[in-house]
């Protein structure tokens, strides 16, 4: 009785041995990585990849005026830069602001 109810666990729990081998060999590079090894994430040497980032400040909805841009400077590299503004606005209903972000594009592939 003991043996057939076990038996039932089986496809479940091989299933998820098979999800935890998949992810030891996705993470196994992490393990063979040595002090000063590294690995580029972004290259920023063209302007499309500046451009497919997502840059937002609390002025792009109207609700104060930070400022805020994504741009390549000349070596090369991408440069977030910008003026981050905590003056709260006096239309009545903003209470707090003052943010920028940037955003890395969705769905990226290497």
């Amino acid at each position: 009785m003991h043996v057939r109810d076990g038996m039932k666990l089986l496809p479940g729990e091989f299933a998820k041995f098979k999800e935890e081998v998949i992810w030891a060999l996705r993470c196994d590079h992490f393990a063979q990585k040595q002090h000063g090894d590294y690995e580029v994430a972004w290259k920023f040497d063209t302007r499309e990849m500046i451009d497919s980032w997502v840059v937002t400040s609390d002025k792009d909805n109207d609700e104060g005026n930070s400022t805020a841009e994504f741009v390549m400077t000349p070596s090369h590299h991408g440069l977030f830069q910008g003026c981050l503004d905590a003056t709260v606005p006096k239309d009545g209903t903003t209470k707090r602001t003052g943010y920028c972000n940037i955003r890395s594009p969705p769905n990226f592939v290497r």
